[in-house]
This record gives C-alpha cells, sequence and structure tokens, in this order.
C-alpha cells in the first residue's frame, strides 16, 4: 500500500498508471461583443428556453485542429433553460495513451446554431463553409469562438472548458410614438411593417475554428420581404411617449438603404414607400428604429445602435 501511495503521488501530470477520466463539463456563455471582446462569463445571459441541437465540431487534437478538414458535423448538443451547462451528445473525452493514461494535448471544439442548410467541408487552407437560408426574421445564428481543453488544466472541478458564444445576426427593432392625440386615435396600432432584407448566410470555418461570414443576394433586386406584424400581431402606438413594446426580426447585417411599407389599423395600407438611407446593422447588436406620427404625418426617425438585449420574436425563443 505503501508502495502504491509513492508511486501515485510521483506520477502526477504523466500518470504511471490508468486513471479514470469522466467525460468532458463544457459551460456556455453568450452575450454581446465590446471593446475588450465578449463579456465575462459572469455577466453573460442564458437561453430563455431549452435549446437542442447544437452543432459541435471537434477538431483534430493537438496543436492544429484543422477544423475546416472535419467531414461532417456529428456532435450535437443542448442547453436547458436557464442554465450555462452545455450537454454534447455523444459525450466527449479527454485522449488516452494505449496505457489509459491521458494525454498532455490539447482537444479542441467549434460550435454553432442552428444546423444550417447545408455543410461543406474544406482542405489544407480551405475554409469549411455552413450556409443557411433565413425567410421568416425569427432565426438566430451564433457560434463560438474556438474552444480548447487540456486534462491537465481543464479536469479540475470549476475548470471546464467554455463555449463562448456571439450572435452572427442584428436584431432590428421597431417603435412607434404619436406626438399629438388626434394622430394617436388615427392611426392606433402597426398591423403591417414589411421590409425588404437580405436571406443568404455563408459562415466560413478555417482550420483553427475563426469564422468569417458572407451575406447576400448582393443583388438587391433578389432579396425578400417580410413582415415584423406576424400572426396577427399589431404594434400599439406609445402617446404621449414610446412605450417599451416593439417589434422585433433577426436579418443579416448589411448596412445600406432599407425600404419599408406600413399598414395601420385606424388608417389602413399607407400608399408610400419609406426609405431610411444607411440603416446602421451591427452583428449581436440591436437597432432600434422609431416611427413618429404628428399631426396625421408619418416620419421615420434617425435610427440607433444598442447592445443586444433579450430577443423577443413572433416564435421560439432561443437565446437571450
Amino acid at each position: 500500500l505503501m508502495m502504491s501511495s509513492i508511486l501515485i503521488g510521483g506520477c502526477q501530470k504523466h500518470a504511471c498508471i490508468p486513471v479514470q477520466t469522466g467525460p468532458v463539463v463544457f459551460k456556455a456563455f453568450f452575450g454581446n461583443e465590446t471593446k475588450s471582446g465578449i463579456i465575462d462569463a459572469d455577466s453573460a445571459s442564458r437561453p430563455l428556453t431549452d435549446v437542442e441541437g447544437i452543432q459541435i465540431i471537434r477538431g483534430a487534437d493537438g496543436e492544429n485542429p484543422a477544423f475546416n478538414e472535419v467531414p461532417q458535423v456529428n456532435i450535437t448538443g443542448a442547453i436547458k433553460a436557464g442554465s450555462d451547462v452545455l450537454t454534447p451528445s455523444p459525450s466527449q473525452h479527454f485522449p488516452l495513451d494505449a496505457n489509459g493514461i491521458p494525454l498532455d494535448e490539447d482537444i479542441n471544439f467549434f460550435a454553432y446554431y442552428p444546423e444550417g442548410d447545408s455543410y461543406t467541408a474544406g482542405t489544407g487552407d480551405t475554409p469549411a463553409e455552413v450556409a443557411w437560408n433565413l425567410y421568416d426574421g425569427l432565426t438566430d445564428i451564433i457560434y463560438t469562438l474556438p474552444a480548447e481543453g487540456n486534462y491537465y488544466e481543464d479536469s479540475k472541478e470549476g475548470n471546464d472548458i467554455d463555449f463562448r458564444f456571439v450572435h452572427a445576426l442584428s436584431r432590428l427593432s421597431l417603435k412607434i410614438i404619436a406626438e399629438d392625440y388626434d394622430s394617436y386615435i388615427t392611426f392606433k396600432s402597426v398591423t403591417s411593417a414589411k421590409i425588404m432584407v437580405p436571406f443568404e448566410v455563408r459562415m466560413m470555418i478555417d482550420k483553427n475554428g475563426n469564422a468569417k461570414f458572407r451575406y447576400g443576394p448582393e443583388d438587391r433586386s433578389g432579396w425578400k420581404e417580410i413582415d415584423f406584424c406576424k400572426n396577427a400581431q399589431k404594434l400599439p402606438i406609445g402617446y404621449p411617449k414610446a412605450l417599451d413594446e416593439s417589434l422585433d426580426i433577426l436579418i443579416p447585417p448589411i448596412e445600406g438603404n432599407y425600404s419599408f411599407r406600413f399598414c395601420f389599423e385606424g388608417l389602413g395600407e399607407v400608399d408610400k414607400e419609406y426609405v431610411v438611407e444607411n440603416l446602421p446593422l451591427v452583428p449581436g447588436k440591436t437597432t432600434v428604429l422609431t416611427i413618429t406620427v404628428r399631426g396625421g404625418v408619418l416620419m421615420l426617425m434617425a435610427p440607433y445602435v444598442e447592445m443586444y438585449d433579450p430577443v423577443k420574436v413572433d416564435g421560439p425563443i432561443v437565446i437571450e
């Protein structure tokens, strides 16, 4: 017994006997991009509902993960509402040598959500590509910074492997306010607010797990029209000040000119197209656009960008 104790005590990092290694524990954090990078884990938000089908890519173990060459995504993850624990299926483990001893090398991961319409592996310096076609304004695309772990650094309790998710899309938030009572009575509420938007998203993943995005179609004649008001939604007009309530959509962050068409409960469809020039759209941020009605005249106020608040859309709420 004394010899065993001495042997175990002297092995430490490069153990001399097989050890029990449980599955890797993943923590998931969701937040905004700030000037200093991703927000600290302590202030990160949590999913508002259960999230399933998170796509996880495990790159090659060691210093060269070659994420782009993984032929297919065969690991999925799930998170319970309000939790920060991401459970992968199948479970993931640190690599062992022939004697069952953990190897002193990194394991490498990259994750994104939701599953794309297609996934194409790359090779060499050619990135892998995930493609989505977004037609509803409700889909929230998130992805991680590359994450790594090492048994001798990350197997201790409280030192898990962190997935830090960021948003690929921008949230466009629409509010309305009446500056006089007659306009408040006349317009009542917004029953339709349509906008032409791009819908193609392409994520390129390089060999180190860095992601870049392309959005399209580049030709705006191929853009699709979506409506902020879905399933008979209405946006009530605030008077004499704006309400907290808004209508929100999630769209690719292509800055430029966007055209809107409106319909109001008390006025019907407005026979005019309204154009917002140089609409600022930033990944992971919210652009707020306020409609002001005054003397029966509709005006679109200058949009402004704020932090990414909880996503509240007419559909499954995915990530806060």
